[in-house]
């Protein structure tokens, strides 16, 4: 039997097509649509695809400028990952000093190790530096006020990176989110002016030139205007 349900699929519901190409095809069918409109017949059509392109392209801004923020972010917190183990090694050799290497203070405090803080995984990261600050809590009538004090903002500071990075990602995602909505509600009003064309010229497939250019949805390597030789080689 033959198959009609492909009819009342979205040609351009297609993951291949990238975000550049739609944009690209959707201008020029705009301006094609626009030129060879003379009695008006698509300006409904023209509106509400103008209407999502402009929603489509306003996320754009929104996915770049919080694309920035997250890098910016992501850079912050790796700067503050590589400078702890430092300030933790200064911290450790301050409790070393006042109880000996092998100490059972230290081993409160460092319960695995100094190096657990260059290894771990940011989501622990803050579990290992509560041990640390509670560690020396306890012990801080014994060790000089500046040792749990330092600790402590190494801990305050830590959790302030990474719950701005996680906000940071989290405004990403929605960015993201809420491109992929603009360009499912752009690819809608684009496959429902296909089904105006095909309404106002059935069974003449080559009047779909004169309103869109579907060659610009096709990659750069496979277009066949870049692809062909110009007439000068």
């Amino acid at each position: 039997m033959f198959d009609l349900t492909r009819f009342f699929q979205s040609p351009f519901d297609d993951r291949n097509i990238s975000f550049s190409h739609l944009l690209r095809y959707t201008k020029n069918h705009l301006e094609r649509l626009a030129a060879n409109d003379p009695a008006g017949t698509f300006a409904a059509r023209r509106a509400a695809t103008t209407t999502a392109l402009a929603a489509f392209e306003a996320t754009f801004t929104v996915n770049d400028g919080k694309l920035g923020e997250r890098k910016a972010q992501k850079r912050t917190k790796q700067k503050v990952r590589k400078s702890l183990p430092a300030a933790v090694g200064k911290i450790c050799l301050a409790v070393q000093v006042q109880f000996g290497e092998t100490a059972p203070e230290v081993r409160e405090c460092f319960p695995e190790g100094r190096r657990i803080f260059s290894r771990c995984r940011d989501a622990v990261l803050e579990n290992h530096l509560e041990t640390l600050v509670a560690g020396l809590t306890v012990h801080a009538a014994s060790l000089p006020p500046a040792v749990l004090t330092q600790a402590q903002s190494l801990l305050a500071g830590w959790r302030a990176v990474n719950a701005a990075s996680g906000t940071a990602g989290g405004q990403k995602a929605a960015a993201e989110s809420a491109r992929r909505d603009a360009r499912r509600g752009l690819e809608r009003e684009l496959y429902l002016n296909l089904l105006a064309l095909a309404q106002a010229y059935p069974l003449q497939p080559e009047k779909l030139a004169l309103f869109a250019q579907p060659s610009l949805l096709l990659l750069a390597k496979s277009h066949p205007e870049k692809s062909a030789p110009s007439p000068e080689a």
